[in-house]
């Protein structure tokens, strides 16, 4: 059972950003939505060895977007805090308008 302890760290946002922009960190974010999934269940969902999706953990982990624990063998993974998935989903969004804008992004 996850402990109910909150530990306030203050994220300077550059390294929120960075955290949620590479690619394999979004997609887990959004597999993992409002369930909770264990590590083998995400590695078959990227289609990536489990070192790979085990540093992206630990990435959002670190970054307190994800929080652990053992079950038995296996270690189950979920969001701490839904507003991430609002966010990506705003994210998704927004760059969908303004890819329908003229103009080029460099």
């Amino acid at each position: 059972m996850y402990a109910k302890t909150y530990i306030v760290v203050k994220m300077d946002e550059s390294k929120f950003l960075r955290c949620i922009t590479e690619d394999s960190r979004r997609k887990i974010l959004k597999f993992l939505g409002k369930e909770e999934k264990c590590v083998c269940e995400i590695v078959e969902f990227l289609k990536k060895e489990q070192s790979v999706v085990s540093h992206h953990l630990a990435s959002l982990r670190k970054c307190n977007l994800v929080q652990s624990r053992q079950d038995g063998k296996k270690v189950m993974y979920k969001v701490t805090n839904f507003e991430i998935i609002e966010f990506l989903r705003k994210g998704e969004e927004l760059s969908e308008t303004i890819e329908n804008m003229e103009g080029e992004c460099e």
